[in-house]
């Protein structure tokens, strides 16, 4: 996959890591964009919590704009709801809820934005530190906004 993604965008730095281990040790560079899609469901919402906070602050030029795109859901009954029609649902896995997480990243002093793009899924977008922490967003016009 990351041969593929250099050969489209041959100048891009791409990495590859595992969000659910120590992200500290592997020293990464600052970037203007960091992408995830389909991934973070994997880890519980804490991880993602810690995980966000550290790239934001650590690996997100100042400006720059972390997107994830993911299994998620704006509201708990949304979830709920998708839940009980049993259309393959994996109690293993974390998926998000929006209303409920952007609460938790608004507590750490993150502002960021969520939209949902299909009954069962949506877009995280969480903005550089410093634009973040002037209360601004980068992102396309929220359903929801912590």
């Amino acid at each position: 996959m990351i041969e593929r993604a250099r050969g489209k965008v041959p100048t891009a730095s791409l990495v590859i890591a595992d969000f659910a281990g120590d992200l500290t040790r592997i020293g990464l560079p600052r970037f203007d964009a960091i992408v995830s899609t389909y991934a973070l469901h994997e880890v519980s919402d804490e991880r993602k919590l810690d995980l966000l906070a550290h790239l934001q602050t650590t690996s997100l030029a100042p400006t720059g704009t972390i997107a994830i795109g993911d299994i998620a859901f704006e509201r708990e009954r949304d979830r709920d709801a998708v839940r009980a029609q049993n259309i393959g649902w994996d109690h293993s896995e974390h998926y998000l809820v929006a209303d409920l997480f952007l609460d938790r990243l608004a507590a750490l002093g993150i502002h960021a934005t969520y939209r949902q793009m299909s009954f069962c899924g949506g877009v995280l977008t969480i903005p550089g530190y410093s634009v973040s922490r002037q209360n601004r967003s980068v992102a396309p016009p929220p359903i929801r906004s912590a």
